[in-house]
C-alpha cells in the first residue's frame, strides 16, 4: 500500500551488498520491533516514521524499501535460509544465473546484454509505486566486485531516472592491501570511481574497507571474527545515519542535509564514516560526550578508512564532519566539547566554508539483537567524515592499477578495452587527488 511517508529506498548490489543488506536490515527491524516474519506485536511502542524504510503490506506485515541486484542468483537464493526469510520479498529482486567472475566488463556485458537490466527497471518501478514521496536513494555494494562496481553504477543510474531530484548515496567498499583477492578488485574499484555515470549520478559516496572494520572488531567484539560481523558494524553505522528519517530526533539530520553539507563542490564527495566507542570495555561504553567527540577526532581506531603509511605524520584536515549521535546525549554537551576542540585545533579545517559541524540528535539508544556479539552503549555517535584521508587512499589505489598495467596481468584476464579504461582510471585519480590536495592545502 502506498503512503505519504518520506520514503528512502535502498539498493544492495552484488554478494557484498546483499550480505550487507541482511544485516541491516535484522538490525532497522529489531529496532522498529518487527518480527522475522514481517509481523509487528500490536502492543509495540508506535512511535517514529516506520514508513519511510518499510512497506505495510495489506496482510499486516512489514517489508523492506529495497531492491536486491545481483548477476548470479547465489546470494539471493541464501535468503531462504535465513531466519527472516519471510521479511524478504523475492518481488524485489533480480538476478540472473551467471557470475561475472569478479571482472568489472565482464558484469556490464551481463548486466547491458541480458534481460536482468529489463527487470531490474521493472522492478525498480513496481517499488517506487509503493511511495509517493521519495526522498534518497542509498546503494550498497563493494568497489572491488565485478557486480559490486558495474552493477552499482546501474543501480545508481536508474534510480536517478526515477527520482532526478533526490540525492543518491553510493556506501561502498574499497579493496584493501591486506584483504582484497585478486589484482581485478583495483581496476574495478578505479572503473568505477572514473566512470561518468558515477560522477553525474552519485551525489555523495561513503567508503569504507574491510582491514580497518576488522581492526574495529577485534576491540569491540570478544568471538572470533568473520565478514558477518563486519557488516554488523556497517548496519550500526546505517542505523545511526538514518535515525533522523526512523524516529523523533531532537536535532534532525536527514539524508539530503548530509549531501547539502559535506559536498562543498561536485568533485569533492568521497567521505568515510568513524564510530565511536571503539571498544569492548565497559567502561568506554558509558563514555561521556566529551570523552566520545574526544575519540571521533584524536583516534583512528575507530576509523572505517584503513590509514596509509603516511598518516603516521599526516596531519588531518577537514572540509566538514557530520556528527550522528544516538542515546543520552544533550546539545549543550555537544557544542562545549566541539568548541573546545575547535579552539586547540583551529588549523585542522579549511577556511573557505563557515561550517565546520553539522550535527544530528536522536535520542533513542543504539540497540542490537540479541544474538550480535556487540555491546550495547549507553551514547554513541558515528562521524561521516571528510578530509585529506579520503586522497591518501585514491593514492594507493592509484599505485596499484598503475603496478598492474605495468604486468603481463591484461593478457590473460582483461581485453585491450580494460586496457583503455585503465589508463583513464588512472588520470581520473590522479587529478582528483591533486584537487583535494589544492582545496586542503595549508597555505
Amino acid at each position: 500500500m502506498a503512503n505519504s511517508s518520506r520514503s528512502v529506498i535502498s539498493m544492495f548490489v552484488g554478494q557484498c551488498g546483499i550480505q550487507t543488506g541482511v544485516k541491516i536490515w535484522e538490525l532497522l527491524a529489531y529496532e522498529h520491533d518487527i518480527c522475522p516474519d514481517g509481523t509487528r506485536d500490536i502492543d509495540a511502542e508506535d512511535y517514529g516514521n516506520i514508513h519511510s524504510f518499510f512497506i505495510e503490506t495489506l496482510g499486516g506485515k512489514y517489508i523492506p524499501k529495497a531492491l536486491f541486484f545481483d548477476t548470479d542468483n547465489k546470494s539471493i537464493n541464501e535468503f531462504e535460509y535465513l531466519p527472516h526469510k519471510e521479511f524478504f520479498n523475492r518481488q524485489y529482486t533480480a538476478c540472473n544465473n551467471q557470475d561475472s567472475n569478479g571482472v568489472f566488463s565482464v558484469a556490464q556485458k551481463q548486466i547491458n546484454s541480458t534481460p536482468l537490466l529489463k527487470k531490474y527497471k521493472k522492478t525498480m518501478r513496481v517499488l517506487m509505486e509503493q511511495c509517493d514521496l521519495t526522498c534518497a536513494g542509498l546503494t550498497y555494494s563493494a568497489l572491488g566486485g565485478g557486480t559490486g562496481s558495474a552493477g552499482g553504477l546501474v543501480a545508481n543510474e536508474l534510480y536517478r531516472k526515477f527520482q532526478s531530484k533526490s540525492p543518491t548515496i553510493w556506501t561502498s567498499l574499497l579493496p584493501n592491501n591486506s584483504i582484497a583477492s585478486s589484482p581485478a578488485d583495483f581496476m574495478n574499484a578505479s572503473y568505477a570511481l572514473a566512470d561518468p555515470s558515477a560522477i553525474t549520478n552519485v551525489d555523495l559516496h561513503i567508503l569504507y574497507d574491510n582491514e580497518a572494520l576488522y581492526e574495529i572488531a577485534k576491540e569491540c567484539m570478544t568471538c572470533p571474527i568473520n565478514f558477518s560481523h563486519l557488516n554488523m558494524l556497517v548496519a550500526r553505522m546505517v542505523s545511526c545515519m538514518t535515525g533522523s528519517l526512523r524516529m523523533p530526533s531532537e536535532l534532525t539530520l536527514d539524508v539530503r542535509d548530509l549531501v547539502l553539507n559535506l559536498v562543498p563542490r561536485r568533485q569533492f564527495k568521497y567521505v568515510f564514516p568513524q564510530f565511536a566507542p571503539g571498544t569492548a570495555n565497559n567502561t568506554n561504553y558509558r563514555l561521556a560526550v566529551g570523552d566520545i567527540v574526544a575519540e571521533i577526532f584524536k583516534s583512528s581506531a575507530c576509523s572505517f578508512l584503513s590509514k596509509t603509511k603516511s598518516d603516521k605524520n599526516l596531519i588531518t584536515k577537514y572540509i566538514n564532519i557530520a556528527l550522528l549521535f544516538r542515546g543520552d546525549v544533550q546539545p549543550q554537551k555537544i557544542y562545549e566539547s566541539l568548541n573546545k576542540t575547535n579552539k586547540n585545533d583551529t588549523d585542522r579545517f579549511v577556511e573557505y566554508l563557515p561550517c565546520k559541524y553539522t550535527i544530528g540528535i536522536n535520542t533513542d539508544l543504539l540497540l542490537t539483537p540479541e544474538s550480535w556479539p556487540i555491546q550495547d552503549p549507553c551514547r554513541a555517535c558515528c562521524a561521516i567524515t571528510h578530509d585529506l584521508r579520503v586522497s591518501e587512499n585514491f593514492q594507493v589505489l592509484a599505485d596499484k592499477i598503475f603496478m598492474v598495467n605495468d604486468k603481463e596481468f591484461f593478457n590473460w584476464n582483461f581485453d585491450v578495452e580494460d586496457k583503455n579504461r585503465t589508463s583513464d582510471a588512472g588520470e581520473f585519480l590522479a587529478n582528483l587527488i591533486d584537487e583535494y590536495l589544492n582545496a586542503f592545502s595549508f597555505n
